[in-house]
């Protein structure tokens, strides 16, 4: 419950507009009033009845007045246009699909998305907040993209046709692209081909219908300070700060929030941070200055935001950001051994590792950018006599080592193709070979 002081030196039947922490709120007064405002989304109406010994009964009436204050709500972005059967997309229709696409801003917050149209006016959707960010940026660069599976559909962007959107397709930017009924908006096809696609109906030459891809987004609150990101950590670096990206997504300008930060489950905090910054914007900030890692363990950093200029926090959602790795630490150096050989020859050089599970890295130059063999030996090429040359040894670990394996099932049309997943334990790795073995 909020307490709320109303002051009205006005006839009765003034109209006041009153900013409170939540959202605006729209208030009919009559005369001087006091009472208490429940928290909520929508806009209440105060109509005072009675006045005895200083005791104000009022009732609250619950009125739909969001109309009135649009900027309260998403404005979702959203494309939507009508098409003929067998009648190419127009040079503006061309133009709408490509304005649409470039309205697609990372500065917005997406929460989800849904395509719908004529035959199938629910359509489908989800609110995958990611998918649906990463979805937009793929659609306004035009670049091949393909979702996890989101409420059971996959969301998938070909860059091609200025966007290609298509949910479940047999494989992205398959050519196989006329399924019968299917889900493709390709508007931007151009205007001597008809097939500009279909919702839930054929997707080449389809009936007249109209297609619509909405993108919802979060609308702006009053107060609203949250987290974008963690800095990935640096992975053999002991210790060193912790950092993270904060974004004020509220309406107005904040000058202060708190923050917490917990790793492996220890909370630190709160903090309070003094920073202007204006609606939509973001900023790196260090919110541990020095943190010690340990070599060869798994950590989860979150970081979060509380009170946004010391009032409560309109939207909790994006509050906190949680980044998962491990930790390797500096590996030690292996103990190369260094050999002298009479002649021209190749020669096997070999290097201890001062941890048995370490593995063994080779390479032809002192800043380890060219990769010659890994493993305890190395087989040099040949080396001719008279000369002294040098190779290097690193040691590095964290790599799954298991057989990779997949099964190979034919699709009904398109080319057979299957995946697999190659895992590290501790971050990027550079796969410079692959062994296949086929068998029958």
């Amino acid at each position: 419950m909020i307490l709320v002081r109303f002051l009205i030196v006005k006839y009765s039947f003034q109209a006041a507009i009153l900013q409170l922490d939540f959202e605006p709120v729209a208030a009919f007064i009559y005369g001087l009033s006091f009472g208490y405002v429940k928290k909520n989304n929508l806009l209440w109406i105060f109509n005072a009845i009675q006045m005895k010994k200083q005791i104000l009964r009022f009732t609250l009436f619950l009125v739909p007045l969001l109309s009135m204050f649009t900027s309260l709500k998403a404005q979702d972005i959203v494309w939507r246009d009508t098409f003929r059967n067998a009648v190419p997309a127009t040079a503006a229709q061309i133009t709408k699909w490509n304005n649409f696409r470039a309205s697609l801003v990372s500065t917005n917050t997406y929460l989800g998305m849904r395509i719908s149209g004529t035959n199938n006016t629910t359509g489908l959707s989800h609110s995958d907040a990611t998918v649906a960010k990463d979805f937009a940026a793929a659609l306004r660069t035009v670049t091949t993209y393909t979702s996890p599976s989101v409420n059971g559909n996959v969301w998938t962007l070909c860059n091609r046709y200025a966007g290609e959107v298509w949910i479940n397709p047999p494989a992205t930017c398959s050519g196989s692209n006329c399924p019968s009924p299917g889900y493709i908006i390709r508007p931007g096809i151009g205007t001597a081909n008809s097939n500009w696609g279909g919702i839930n109906t054929a997707t080449c030459g389809g009936s007249n219908q109209w297609m619509e891809l909405r993108f919802i987004l979060l609308p702006p609150y009053l107060k609203d300070a949250g987290t974008l990101s963690i800095g990935t950590p640096d992975k053999c670096v002991y210790t060193q700060a912790i950092k993270a990206r904060f974004k004020n997504f509220g309406k107005t300008t904040l000058d202060s929030f708190q923050y917490y930060y917990s790793v492996n489950g220890t909370t630190s905090g709160p903090f309070w941070r003094k920073i202007r910054l204006a609606t939509g914007i973001d900023t790196l900030l260090t919110v541990a200055s020095s943190y010690t890692y340990t070599a060869n363990t798994d950590y989860t950093i979150r970081v979060w935001t509380e009170k946004p200029d010391n009032k409560l926090d309109s939207f909790r959602k994006n509050d906190t950001a949680v980044f998962a790795f491990k930790f390797a630490g500096s590996k030690p150096t292996p103990n190369g051994i260094d050999t002298t050989v009479c002649g021209s020859q190749s020669l096997v050089l070999r290097a201890v590792p001062v941890n048995a599970t370490d593995s063994m890295v080779w390479f032809s130059d002192r800043a380890l950018s060219k990769n010659v063999g890994r493993g305890k030996t190395f087989k040099t090429p040949y080396l001719a006599s008279g000369a002294t040359y040098k190779y290097y040894v690193s040691s590095y670990s964290d790599f799954e080592r298991a057989m990779l394996s997949t099964g190979l099932n034919a699709p009904a049309y398109g080319y057979p193709s299957s995946m697999f997943d190659i895992r590290t334990t501790g971050g990027d790795i550079t796969v410079d070979s692959l062994g296949l073995n086929i068998y029958d």
